[in-house]
């Protein structure tokens, strides 16, 4: 099993005293572009440094922003836990 980090970006509302928080896309690699026009940012061990390093700036945070070319696992409709997904899912 592989575990793999995405990029974010994290914030305490102090006003309404709720956390926000939003995932990082950016366009998609070959095989999440079969299923939809972007994917999350998804960082190695080195990038997951960089992104979360107060001394990275946002230049810095900018170029991980790329489809993710490491190993990923191709279901040939898409599915979760086994259930195949409508054709139409990701269209709502």
């Amino acid at each position: 099993m592989y575990l793999f980090v995405l990029a974010g970006l994290y914030m305490f509302d102090r006003v309404r005293k709720q956390r926000r928080f939003a995932i990082v896309t950016t366009e998609p690699n070959d095989i999440a572009a079969e299923v939809h026009d972007r994917m999350p940012v998804i960082l190695d061990d080195m990038g997951m440094l960089v992104w979360l390093s107060p001394a990275t700036g946002l230049g810095g945070q900018k170029r991980l922003c790329q489809p993710y070319n490491g190993p990923l696992s191709r279901c040939p409709r898409p599915c979760i836990n086994g259930r195949k997904l409508a054709v139409r899912t990701n269209s709502l």
